[in-house]
């Protein structure tokens, strides 16, 4: 069983959703205040990324999670051929060709900018 906060988390995260690279990638955000706002947990958001990866045209997703004010730990899935590894790896994190993370700090606009900025290139 799920939790209300679950439910409430999982319909603001896909609400939010944004898209980037002509629909090819999906970008979810995950702020602290949004937890309190849900009065959800970081735990309620597992598995959450990977619902945008059911649709066909998206190839891969970044999910910031903020885990401290202006702190992000994003998780990075892809399917086929995007290497979200090497998206991860050149802000330090890691992971495998379809499942990485890293984490970065600074406002969020900054840290989206620059992540998505790599993820495209990853296309």
């Amino acid at each position: 069983s799920s939790t209300m906060g679950r439910l409430r988390l999982m319909g603001a995260v896909l609400h939010n959703l944004e898209f980037e690279s002509g629909g090819r990638a999906a970008v979810a955000a995950l702020t602290l205040k949004l937890l309190q706002d849900t009065g959800a947990t970081h735990e309620d958001s597992d598995g959450l990324i990977n619902i945008p990866l059911t649709v066909s045209d998206i190839q891969a997703v970044a999910f910031f999670k903020e885990i401290a004010p202006d702190s992000f730990r994003i998780s990075l899935r892809s399917k086929g051929n995007v290497d979200v590894n090497r998206v991860a790896g050149a802000f330090g994190g890691g992971g495998h060709k379809n499942a990485a993370g890293c984490t970065l700090n600074g406002p969020y606009p900054e840290v989206r900018r620059k992540l998505v900025a790599e993820l495209t290139r990853a296309f």
